[in-house]
């Protein structure tokens, strides 16, 4: 006598309830953080350490910037902030996704420009800072 062997499927009822179980928990993590992590009230640019001037993310603006490897442009809009040009040879800082929450950071590390968020209130450590005792 020869017995077929049944064909077991792929995907089995359990494999559904085990993908499902794991994208309800990565959706569940990312709604949690981003209600945990605070929106930023406005952005610190710094050149070599110094800071230069403070942007309210509340306010569309741009913010011309001259330093002594060129001029970049700083772009507040809709409560992110970004850097649109730089003379930097790579542009890692331009390519860099707007940045809106307490403690993101873009760096122009060639330039030595760095862009914090930072909300009101928040014990964020700028560049060049030392922390207190």
């Amino acid at each position: 006598m020869t017995e077929k062997k049944k064909k077991s499927p792929l995907i089995i009822r359990a494999d559904l309830w085990l993908i499902g179980g794991v994208l309800l928990t990565a959706l569940l993590l990312w709604l949690c953080l981003s209600f945990l992590i605070p929106r930023g009230a406005e952005a610190v640019v710094t050149v070599q350490g110094r800071e230069v001037v403070r942007l309210p993310l509340g306010t569309d603006t741009g913010y011309r910037l001259e330093t002594e490897y060129g001029t970049h442009y700083i772009r507040v809009s809709d409560g992110a902030v970004s850097v649109e040009a730089a003379p930097c040879p790579d542009k890692i800082c331009v390519h860099h996704a707007p940045v809106s929450q307490s403690g993101e950071t873009i760096i122009c590390l060639p330039c030595g420009v760095v862009v914090t968020v930072v909300g009101a209130g928040d014990d964020v450590m700028l560049p060049g800072e030392e922390a207190a005792p």
